[in-house]
Formats: structure tokens, C-alpha cells, sequence
């Protein structure tokens, strides 16, 4: 009975299970991105998880907010599962008594299996849609992103 119960209760406390977001100021400049983790009982200040940190940003320095990460990452993400996918395809199929050297048999499959895969990311991408939410440095309009009545200026 203790396996059962433990994995959910390990679901309910996994931390930065929030949408990936990034923050950027009143020059348009992206000053932090990470997973959202929560708001401040305030609406001071936002905190996300970035890599293993959490880390915390004040409201009125924040101009606008954008889910999603940007189309780069699922091609880079794709690119990189194909192009290791086709060197272990092409690693299984050398022939031991094959004269050409062992690297072109795992990375000619691995670059098409790479290309094919970051094509793949990139037709991901595009069916994913961001949502920018202008915050604008208002605790108001932090308080509505936070319970999700704040409507974004693009989908």
C-alpha cells in the first residue's frame, strides 16, 4: 500500500510543474525565463524555477509576459533525439569487416535522422501557440495573470 501512495503524493509537491514563461521589461528586453512557480500573497513579486534556483522578480519591473519557449528549442530538441537515434541505427548495422571508418556508419544516419527529427521540431513549433499577457508593472494586472482572468493581448 506505501507504493501506491507514494507517487502521488510525490505528483502533488513536484516543483516547477508550471508553464515555461519568460519576462521581459519595459525596453523589450527578456530579463528571465524559467517555469512559473507562484505569486506573492501581494502581487509583488512572481517566482519561477530556473534550472535547479528559484528566483523572484518584482511586478512593477515587468512590461509583459510570454508562455512558451521559443521555435528554436523543439527544433534543437528534435534535431538532437534524431541525430542519436540514427547514430544507434547506424552503429547496429556496421559490419565488422567493412573497410570505411567506424564514424561515417554512425554519423551519416545520424545527420539525416538529426534533419528529419528537426524538421519535426520545427512543424511542432508551429502548432504551438504563446500567449503574451501585458503586465505593464501593475499588481492589479498580476494579481488577474495569477488567477487567470487576465486576457492576453495575443494568442
Amino acid at each position: 500500500m506505501f507504493f501506491v501512495a507514494f507517487p502521488s503524493f510525490a505528483q502533488e509537491n513536484e516543483m516547477g510543474s508550471g508553464p515555461f514563461l519568460r519576462i521581459y521589461d519595459f525596453e523589450s528586453k527578456k530579463i528571465l525565463k524559467g517555469k512559473f512557480l507562484s505569486v506573492s500573497d501581494d502581487f509583488e513579486v512572481l517566482r519561477l524555477l530556473k534550472g535547479a534556483d528559484t528566483v523572484g522578480i518584482q511586478t512593477n519591473s515587468i512590461s509583459y509576459i510570454i508562455t512558451k519557449r521559443s521555435p528554436g528549442h523543439l527544433i534543437l530538441i528534435g534535431g538532437a533525439i534524431g541525430f542519436v537515434g540514427g547514430a544507434v541505427v547506424g552503429f547496429s548495422q556496421k559490419d565488422p569487416n567493412a573497410r570505411l571508418y567506424w564514424g561515417y556508419d554512425l554519423l551519416i544516419p545520424g545527420v539525416f535522422f538529426g534533419l528529419g527529427g528537426a524538421a519535426l521540431g520545427a512543424l511542432g513549433s508551429g502548432g504551438k501557440k504563446s500567449r503574451i499577457y501585458s503586465i505593464n508593472g501593475k499588481t492589479e494586472n498580476m494579481e488577474d495573470f495569477n488567477s487567470g482572468g487576465l486576457v492576453p493581448i495575443s494568442n
